[in-house]
């Protein structure tokens, strides 16, 4: 089974589970490099965005902008990237990464996929998945 597909199916039991949408789920992501990255999981496993109704296309792009927007009103970042590539995991994801206008010229921090060899040094903590995710949910419950 797909490892995205096994981390929806056991959401409830992991810490970094932030949000449940119609379409997709929320997740604090797996390192905190960008402090309130996070990625959100289609449920079903589809593997190109084509493949999905456009109703289902529609509904899970407002998904990724209301996730957008919490973590916007959280973190208080001057921006977000966005990604949703497939390369690694044959699986529809869109990787958040909220960016701050003073990262911007730091080399180590300007490209999100350049300086994932830093990742390792930055793994999102037990507390951490719990204190994103809370704060996070808090605000999509609103």
């Amino acid at each position: 089974m797909c490892i995205l597909c096994e981390r929806v199916k056991l959401k409830e039991t992991s810490d970094s589970f932030i949000y449940e949408f119609k379409h997709s789920l929320l997740f604090v992501g797996e390192h905190q490099f960008y402090p309130g990255y996070s990625v959100l999981y289609l449920k079903d496993h589809k593997t190109d965005l084509t493949l999905l109704p456009t109703k289902v296309q529609e509904e899970f792009f407002s998904e990724i902008m209301i996730s957008a927007q919490a973590i916007k009103n959280v973190f208080g970042p001057d921006k977000l990237n966005y990604a949703c590539l497939g390369n690694v995991v044959d699986h529809i994801h869109y990787h958040i990464f909220p960016r701050y206008n003073d990262e911007l010229n730091n080399i180590e921090k300007k490209d999100p996929w350049a300086s994932s060899h830093l990742f390792s040094k930055h793994l999102t903590t037990k507390t951490m998945a719990l204190s994103v995710s809370d704060k996070l949910r808090t605000e999509l419950e609103k």
